[in-house]
Order: structure tokens, then C-alpha cells, then sequence
């Protein structure tokens, strides 16, 4: 068993569990980044498929399917950072009445 590719299972195990209860929990705060966690939380759900295909020992057979995984897993990330980068200066520019950019 590959012992790096369990640790790594097992946190992103738990960002999964803790991207769930961010978003459930948030969603009451927020109505700007409240999917935040939740997006992080299935990026993280990706990586996690891709260790524990490792783990049970088919990551050599599936090579380029977990490179696909991982790829989307990535993408997610990036899209969801953007996104809430975004928001927040929309965010930023309603409550303050100027541009981020402006300073």
C-alpha cells in the first residue's frame, strides 16, 4: 500500500467533510461566496478518487484517467477561486461605492 497516497486519501476525506459543513454553514452568512467550500470540498472529492484508486492499486492501469481527474479536479479549483474573486469585488465595489482597482 502506498502510505503517501493513503494520507493524502484521508485528508481529502476530511476537506470533503469540511467543505460540506463550510457550505451549510456559510450559506446562512453569505449569499456571495456561500458555494465556496462546497466547490473546494468536490475539487478535493476528485483528488480524493484519484488516491484511492491508488491505494487499492489500479493507478498504473488508470493512468490517464487519473490524469483526467486530477486535471478536473485542478480546474474546479481555479474556476471557483476566480469565481469568488470576482464576487468579492462586486462585494467590495457595493458596499464601498469605488473599484478595488482604483487604489
Amino acid at each position: 500500500m502506498d502510505i503517501i497516497a493513503a494520507m493524502n486519501l484521508v485528508f481529502c476525506i476530511l476537506i470533503v467533510i469540511l467543505g460540506y459543513v463550510g457550505y451549510r454553514q456559510s450559506r446562512r452568512i453569505s449569499k456571495v461566496l456561500y458555494r465556496l467550500p462546497l466547490l473546494i470540498g468536490m475539487a478535493f472529492g476528485l483528488f480524493g478518487i484519484s488516491h484511492f484508486v491508488t491505494v487499492i492499486g489500479m493507478g498504473g492501469a488508470l493512468a490517464d484517467v487519473l490524469v483526467v481527474v486530477r486535471a478536473l479536479g485542478y480546474i474546479v479549483v481555479i474556476a471557483s477561486m476566480a469565481w469568488a474573486i470576482d464576487d468579492s469585488k462586486k462585494l467590495y465595489r457595493q458596499h464601498a461605492g469605488t473599484s478595488p482597482e482604483g487604489r
